[in-house]
């Protein structure tokens, strides 16, 4: 199918122009082709702008029940040609660019395409997200800025801000944070400095520890959290301090960058986020029990939230329900 477009302008010697670009798009009227075909981050990008203006017009309410309403509506559709290629069987969210997510998946989970296996996690996410979050504890003026943002935001951007990834610093696997081919799958970074990227965690609070850090990134900023009980050989390597009594001000320490195989790795990481974002990434550090953790917090959104009180089995439950 031809679909084309024309733009009209006056060159510099006043001369009127019409330039036509004509592109040529594949359609089909096969359901099944259009399902195996879908790219889900392109899917959840579209469907978050959509939801933006949603919020912009009525409020937020009506874009999270907008979101929630084109997951079923997609689901729907897609389910009877579910029996029809790789089927999901098993807990959705099990990778997402990577990571080990949804760890509160269903034991009886319900069978989808496999390319539409995560669209329920990602859908609760995106409800669960900074943008479109209930509760007090988003000033307007902070999510005006994240609306600002997503609005433009890219889909290799977007991806990671539906659904961060979450990275264990204190027990780093041997080839994590390592120098690594281009053609890597499991990298990141830009060509000629691709790094490899630690085991990621689903994003609950069941996956935290008090002896560990975590490092959680959202294209965005850069959140570390560290545990009560967090060894001092691990504080001084990545913070250098020996403790986390109250006495030590957070805001007044950084990530290592050497001294230590344990820093040179997690700073490697870091650098490669941020080559891969070309932009620099804020970097805040919480400790566990403190008021700042809250902002942390937010994105561990397989969770039950203040206003929002389902975590991600049920959620899935009740897609489920929507889309017999």
């Amino acid at each position: 199918m031809p679909s084309q477009s024309a733009l009209l302008y006056t060159t510099s010697n006043g001369e009127r122009r019409i330039r036509v670009h004509t592109l040529a798009i594949p359609v089909s009227s096969i359901v099944e082709e259009i399902v195996k075909s879908v790219d889900i981050d392109t899917l959840c990008n579209i469907m978050a702008r959509q939801a933006l203006d949603t919020a912009l017009k009525a409020g937020l309410e009506p874009a999270r029940q907008r979101l929630f309403t084109t997951c079923v509506d997609v689901l729907r559709g897609a389910k009877p040609n579910s029996h029809l290629g790789a089927l999901h069987t098993g807990p959705p969210g099990s990778v997402y660019g990577g990571p080990q997510a949804a760890s509160a998946g269903m034991h009886d989970a319900p069978s989808y395409p496999e390319t539409l296996k995560l669209l329920p996690l990602y859908t609760m996410a995106l409800q669960k997200s900074v943008v479109f979050r209930g509760g007090a504890d988003m000033g307007p003026d902070e999510r005006s800025d994240f609306m600002q943002k997503l609005n433009v935001m890219g889909v290799s951007s977007s991806r990671f801000f539906i659904y961060p990834r979450m990275f264990s610093l204190h027990n780093l696997s041997n080839d994590a944070c390592q120098p690594t081919s281009d053609d890597d799958s499991n990298a990141v970074g830009v060509p000629g400095k691709k790094v490899t990227l630690p085991e990621m965690r689903g994003l609950s609070g069941n996956n935290l520890t008090s002896d560990g850090v975590y490092m959680l990134e959202n294209s965005l900023d850069v959140f570390v959290w560290i545990g009560h009980s967090t060894s001092p050989s691990v504080l001084q390597q990545l913070f250098g301090i020996s403790s986390l009594d109250q006495s030590v001000d957070l805001s007044n320490i950084q990530l290592q960058r050497c001294g230590s195989d344990l820093a040179i790795r997690v700073d490697r990481l870091l650098q490669a986020l941020m080559d891969e974002r070309c932009n620099s990434m804020r970097v805040f550090l919480t400790r566990e029990g403190d008021p700042s953790e809250a902002k942390f917090y937010r994105y561990l959104v397989e969770d039950r939230t203040g206003f929002m009180t389902v975590a991600y089995g049920e959620f899935m439950a009740l897609v489920d329900r929507q889309t017999r």
